[in-house]
Formats: structure tokens, sequence, C-alpha cells
């Protein structure tokens, strides 16, 4: 790997970091403040929507810096989708095994978050500049 496609690959990831963080606080907000309204599942599955509209946008315009495409939609949304079934299989977990319901998202996000750059990397490979 020459030292340009090194650095693209670092700039990437520090994006991605970024991205992940921004959409991470805004699924937490949501997920916090919906949890005395309805079951944690229900406030996770409802913060992951917004999360999902947010990153798309920022992944595409920040992270990659390319223009959506059906092709990387369809790989984005088929990605989240198999994300969300892992990150809602930890949260009842980590709620079945007693983490309180206000901490549960913490160690599925830090399961989540670096799997998730290399998936999103592989389906937008491709269209990168």
């Amino acid at each position: 790997m020459d030292s340009s496609n090194k650095s693209l690959r670092q700039q990437q990831f520090i994006r991605y970091i970024v991205t992940g963080t921004v959409g991470t606080l805004i699924q937490y907000g949501i997920y916090y403040l919906l949890l005395n309204l309805m079951d944690a599942r229900i406030a996770y599955t409802i913060a992951t929507v917004f999360y999902i509209l947010v990153t798309f946008l920022m992944t595409n315009y920040y992270t990659f810096k390319v223009k959506p495409t059906w092709s990387n939609s369809i790989g984005y949304l088929i990605q989240q989708g198999i994300n969300y079934v892992m990150q809602i299989s930890f949260l009842s977990l980590f709620l079945y095994i007693g983490i309180p319901k206000q901490l549960a998202p913490i160690p599925v996000y830090l399961i989540a978050l670096p799997l998730n750059f290399f998936i999103l990397r592989f389906i937008f490979k491709k269209r990168i500049r």
C-alpha cells in the first residue's frame, strides 16, 4: 500500500470516528429521552432510525466524500439492518444480565462501532475518490 492510500484510509477512519460519534450521541440522546415512555428495545429501535438517517448522510458526504447512489444506499441499509440485529441482540443481553437500561447501550456501541467501519468501507470502496 503506498503512502497516499494509507493516508486516505487514516483520514477516512478519523472522519468515520467523527461520524460515528455524532450519530451515536444522537442515537443515545433519543434513546434516553424515550426510556421513560416505552420499553428500552422500542426506544432503541426508534433512536436507531434517526442514527441511520444521520450517519447515512454523513458517511456519504463527509466520511467517504461520495454522492449517494442506489448501490451504496442499498448496501448501507443492508449493513445497518445487520448492525441493528447485532445491536438489539447485545442490548437485550445486557438488559437481561442486569445492566441498567440507561447504561446498556454503551457496551453495545463499544462492540459495534469498530466493526461497522470495515463493513462500510467495503460497501463504499468502489465509489471513494
